[in-house]
């Protein structure tokens, strides 16, 4: 006869301790050690975009497209509010500075892309998380939560691209579980199960 053995439950990281460690990650020249990034990971609240986020939602469009210009951002923003049937924004909201973000993502259900295996996908639009909170596992969250809506939809992929000379996206990208498809490039990812992730509203 087999036996189970029955793990301690994982402390829960109250808001209190995002705060702090959010606020030690920030200082000046403050050497992240893995403890600070498990635990802001651990407490990571994904939730989706709300009316009150849009001047955030800006900035980091901005920084991530710092090419184009106020009124190609805006078009983008309103096609994606209006087609909210059909699309989701989700971010994270900063713990320490109230109103703040930190990162987002784009997804869009479209009727299938070139390298992608399924009809319809999620075609992630846009991935971005602030570069002082890089590296700590918030940017898989956020796309987690895309995967996590694109299934609950019925959708079997993902779909991310990102120019030919961008090394660091697609590195980014294979390191979240998406496989490169075809050489623009565009990678997809297989949505298998219900990814683990917290919500902090009804999606």
């Amino acid at each position: 006869m087999g036996k189970k053995t029955v793990k301690k439950p994982a402390r829960m990281h109250t808001a209190t301790d995002c705060s702090l460690v959010e606020l030690a990650l920030a200082r000046p020249g403050r050497r992240s050690s893995r403890a600070l990034h498990r635990t802001l990971a651990g407490c990571c609240v994904i939730r989706p975009l709300a009316p009150g986020d849009h001047a955030e939602w800006l900035r980091m469009r901005k920084a991530l497209w710092p090419e184009r210009n106020d009124d190609w951002h805006a078009w983008g923003m309103r096609l994606l509010v209006e087609q909210s049937g059909s699309s989701r924004v989700f971010v994270y909201p900063r713990r320490h500075e109230i109103g703040k973000l930190g990162g987002f993502v784009e997804l869009l259900v479209t009727d299938g892309l070139e390298g992608s295996l399924s009809r319809p996908v999620g075609r992630i639009l846009a991935w971005y998380v602030d570069p002082d909170l890089q590296g700590i596992g918030i940017g898989r969250r956020l796309l987690e939560t895309a995967e996590h809506w694109a299934a609950e939809r019925g959708l079997r992929e993902i779909v991310s691209e990102c120019p030919l000379e961008d090394s660091r996206a697609q590195v980014v990208c294979r390191a979240a579980g998406l496989q490169e498809a075809e050489r623009l490039i565009r990678f997809r990812k297989a949505i298998r199960g219900r990814p683990r992730t917290r919500l902090l509203s009804s999606l």
